[in-house]
Formats: structure tokens, sequence, C-alpha cells
């Protein structure tokens, strides 16, 4: 009988490795990860099965250190998912059209925001959730320079549980 092997790989080679070059990096607008668990539930089979960029990490592939993703190539992403995947970092300095940013149940600490300008480009972020993860204190100070009047955050999740 053949043991199941464990893969090691880092979530950036990963990613890479899904989108090779800079032209299909640049076009994706929604990504989602979920552990493969996940597909035990009918809401995620029903839900995400026609949406393209939707991946269940097997519990045989194992991310190693550090566990960081550099999304800042993606310019068009819209929506972005990770959950319970154990990622420390997240660089989105370049994601000005962000608008879903959903990273539950991880160890995230650290996350470089969007840099908007407030005179020549509009945030579009519109909902954030970011509970149970390793964010210590509560600094709101990103959202100062997105313009009151343009401000469409309707939702915004940062506990720890």
């Amino acid at each position: 009988m053949m043991k199941n092997s464990i893969i090691q790989i880092s979530f950036q080679t990963w990613l890479e490795s899904i989108f090779p070059s800079l032209e299909d990096r640049i076009s994706v607008q929604k990504f989602h990860i979920f552990p493969e668990s996940f597909l035990e539930y009918e809401y995620h089979q029903k839900t995400y099965q026609n949406i393209p960029n939707v991946f269940y990490i097997s519990d045989q592939l194992v991310f190693s250190s550090p566990w960081s993703l550099d999304f800042s190539n993606f310019n068009s992403l819209e929506e972005l998912t990770i959950e319970g995947q154990k990622l420390i970092s997240l660089n989105l300095s370049s994601n000005l059209r962000l608008k879903k940013l959903r990273v539950p149940n991880n160890l995230l600490r650290i996350i470089e925001w969007p840099n908007f300008n407030p005179e020549t480009e509009l945030p579009t972020l519109k909902e954030i959730i970011l509970v149970n993860n390793n964010l210590t204190g509560r600094d709101l100070s990103i959202f100062s320079n997105f313009p009151t009047s343009h401000l469409c955050l309707s939702e915004l999740m940062i506990d720890k549980e």
C-alpha cells in the first residue's frame, strides 16, 4: 500500500505556476482559495462551480515558509478569497480595482494595502473580511486617504474569532 506523499511548495511559486506570465496575471478578476474539505458542502459546489480561478487546496499540499502571497501583478483583481491556508502576509499594493477581500482563518499579520491617490483614483473596496487572523491592533488609517464621498465600504470584519 502506497502512502500519500506530501508535496511542499511555496505559496508564491504555486501561484506563479498557475499564472506563469504577466499577461495571465493582469487579466484575473476573481481568485478564490479554499481548503479541500469545503468540497463536502453543497453550498460551495453550487456557488463556485462555474466560476474560474477557484482552487481547493488538498491537505497533501503543504506550503513552505514564508506563507506569503504577492498579488501586486494582478492589476484587474476585483475579488480575492483565501480561506484557511496559514497565510501570514499579503501584498495588494497595486490592486486598485479590488472590491472584495475575504481572508478569514489564516495567520495573517501583514497586509500591504492598495496605494490610492485620492486625487486621481477612487477606492472600490466594498467588503473586507479578515476574521480569525493574527493582526495586531486595529489600525484603520488605510481608510483615511479614501475620499469620504466615495467610501463604499459596506462590510468590515476584523475580529480574532
